[in-house]
């Protein structure tokens, strides 16, 4: 049976590092891991997190993770009013443009969330 899935950064940063591995070394030819890359992932993943976790698993946080990189980039890239700390590595705005982002984003009555909060950090919450 497999591990309940722990993705701390330092795993998350593990995944990331053996998946871009196994691109690396020609495993994911045509845009999506072949049987011997998710191998690969799945055996390189438990030996250095020690978790057993199904390719399921593996699969359902590469997927995520794609989806998250989409929000992050579309944030970073399209929206207006917004710096980029380069020494943090982050999207930087006052707090006026993330409340008028948010109304525009959000729509309750459709039941439509913003998926950009969670790229949000208050002054007290940033490093």
């Amino acid at each position: 049976m497999a591990d309940k899935a722990d993705w701390c950064d330092a795993n998350v940063r593990y995944f990331i590092d053996i998946c871009k591995g196994e691109i690396e070394a020609g495993n994911r030819p045509l845009g999506f891991f072949n049987r011997t890359g998710w191998k690969n992932v799945i055996s390189k993943y438990e030996e250095k997190t020690g978790q057993k976790l199904t390719k399921k698993q593996l699969k359902n946080k590469w997927d995520n993770m794609k989806k998250e990189y989409t929000w992050f980039m579309e944030l970073k890239n399209s929206a207006t009013g917004l710096g980029w700390n380069e020494a943090k590595r982050t999207v930087e705005c006052s707090k006026e443009w993330w409340d008028e982002h948010l109304a525009r984003c959000n729509n309750p009555e459709k039941g439509i969330k913003c998926n950009h909060v969670r790229f949000r950090k208050t002054r007290a919450e940033a490093p």
